[in-house]
């Protein structure tokens, strides 16, 4: 009796350190997916971060060129004004 107790005991602890074996295995693969996966957005944000930066600067060029523009139209000219 003592030596079936004993036997289930072994076994019932192989079967869990058997399970924590696989559950660490898996949990380091999909860590590592995890980082990979990560690592790719962060990558993905700088380059979104710098698109912006360049449609901005791009943008406020246009309007500066769109206002100085429209400065240059509105200014009186002494073209068709007799010499005095």
């Amino acid at each position: 009796m003592l030596g079936l107790m004993i036997g289930i005991i072994i076994l019932t602890n192989t079967a869990v350190l058997s399970a924590v074996l696989f559950l660490s295995k898996r949990y380091r693969k999909v860590r590592r997916q995890y980082e990979a996966v990560h690592y790719k957005l962060i990558q993905l944000n700088q380059e979104l971060d710098i698109a912006r930066f360049t449609i901005r600067k791009l943008v406020d060029r246009e309007i500066e060129h769109d206002e100085v523009s429209s400065n240059v139209r509105c200014q009186p000219t002494d073209y068709g004004k007799e010499a005095v």
